[in-house]
């Protein structure tokens, strides 16, 4: 089994970089040059077609916060106005959910390719094969954060934390997308028809992440299955018949120029990259970092080579601009909710929170005890004070104890859980030892089935 910690973020004298952040963006350069490459090979429009990927991301990021707010992923009780704003207004705390980011990206794509009188299967296949490779990045900047609790195992390749070991889950969907890339880049060289290769990750997508979700903690809808998975089936419902249609239709074959691609180099910068990720708490982090680097060039040689893309070549299609006119909206969203957690943050700033702890509730005599690690800087935080916190209370106080720590006052205490960044939960069974630790906002529901399960296994 490998060691884990969350590691969320590095700091670099006063500034602080987070993985989760910096992942999203390396996925986005990375997926972007495929994309230009592909641009590129099949002699479309540079302008209209880098301004598609702009209007895309926009669709990924609203789709994948309107999916949280209206979903059963948001345990909250909110308005329909809240829920609006809350997708819409970028410094508003909200989630994020894959399906609907892959939703509010082919819906925004639609639009813009239908206003623009684009072929909309031919974009759809580039913008396939350039958002698994991103993908592969977005997964890692969730295993770095660990936001997405999985279930215990104990199979050799098991993570483990303290006495608890469970899947990779993250590290799963990582090998998955990157596996998918290099298939749908096989499947690129010889093209049927336009609209092989998104009908192909339309299908094999919601497969691998309904499949993935077994190993996955997430509250059950109906027989027995989450949200992402009844959503995952629809998505087969709709493309499965829609993929065999298309394939059983007479084609003539796309013409286009052949492709040489470098698959043992790209398998071999894959392989590299997630060990890096993989074994970041297994070894010191700079074997990790170095293998990171090393990784990344790789793989953009790679697709420079595969695409013979130059520099010069970018630079004399407007690619670099574009690129960066989609970094600066990017870090422009991302930035704006957290300008906003910080003014807000330091009005909630107290001199009480350097006590460790800071606040104690419930029955002391309790055998359920729980650390919880906040900061008047997270919003997921607010929403625990708000909506969570009250409830358990109101609910449940003569069957816990609850003490309260600042992340930032209390430090030490908190990274020797492997809690780097906020919220996070411990939960201990004070009679029998189990102990439960958790990363990241749980909702009342998730917090009072985590005491019943401690309860149970006395």
């Amino acid at each position: 089994m490998v060691p884990y910690q969350a590691v969320s973020y590095f700091t670099f004298a006063s500034f602080t970089l987070y993985l989760y952040s910096l992942m999203i963006l390396i996925g986005v350069v990375v997926g972007y040059f495929i994309f230009v490459g592909e641009i590129k090979r099949n002699k479309l429009d540079y302008s209209k077609s880098l301004s598609l990927v702009f209007w895309l991301l926009l669709g990924v990021f609203f789709g994948s916060r309107a999916f949280f707010q209206f979903g059963p992923w948001n345990q909250n009780e909110i308005s329909f106005l809240q829920g609006i704003l809350k997708t819409f207004i970028p410094w508003m705390g909200s989630g994020y959910v894959m399906l609907g980011g892959a939703t509010g990206g082919i819906l925004a794509a639609w639009i813009y390719l239908k206003i623009h009188k684009m072929h909309f299967f031919r974009y759809m296949d580039l913008l396939s094969i350039s958002s698994a490779l991103a993908m592969v990045f977005g997964r890692f900047g969730c295993f770095f954060a660990f936001d997405h609790p999985t279930t215990a195992t104990s199979l050799p390749w098991a993570l483990q934390l303290g006495e608890q070991s469970f899947h990779p889950t993250m590290i799963y969907a990582s090998i998955f997308y990157f596996l998918l890339f290099l298939f749908l880049m096989s499947l690129n060289r010889n093209k049927l028809y336009d609209g092989q290769i998104f009908l192909t990750t339309m299908v094999l997508f919601p497969l691998a992440r309904f499949l993935m979700e077994f190993t996955r903690i997430y509250d059950t809808l109906f027989f027995g299955l989450s949200a992402s998975q009844i959503i995952s089936l629809t998505f087969l419902v709709i493309f499965v018949p829609m993929y065999y249609h298309f394939n059983n239709a007479i084609h003539k074959k796309v013409q286009q120029k052949p492709i040489k691609m470098d698959f043992l180099l790209f398998s071999i910068s894959g392989v590299i990259l997630i060990g890096a990720v993989y074994f970041v708490s297994a070894w010191n982090y700079t074997y990790s970092f170095i293998l990171f680097v090393l990784g990344l060039i790789l793989l953009l040689h790679s697709i420079f080579k595969t695409y013979s893309i130059t520099f010069k070549t970018i630079k004399s299609n407007d690619a670099i601009k574009n690129l960066v006119v989609i970094g600066v909206t990017l870090i422009i969203l991302f930035s704006l909710s957290a300008v906003i957690q910080r003014v807000v943050g330091s009005t909630l700033d107290k001199p009480y929170l350097q006590d460790c702890p800071h606040k104690q509730i419930g029955n002391n005599e309790s055998n359920i005890y729980i650390m919880y690690f906040e900061s008047p800087y997270c919003t997921l935080c607010w929403q625990n004070e708000i909506f969570v916190f009250p409830k358990l209370e109101e609910n449940m106080i003569d069957e816990y104890y609850m003490e309260h720590f600042d992340i930032r006052h209390c430090s030490e205490i908190s990274s020797s859980f492997g809690i780097y960044g906020t919220p996070g939960y411990v939960m201990e069974n004070t009679d029998t030892g189990l102990q439960f630790i958790y990363y990241g906002f749980r909702s009342y529901e998730q917090i009072k089935r985590d005491i019943e399960e401690l309860k149970k296994r006395e």
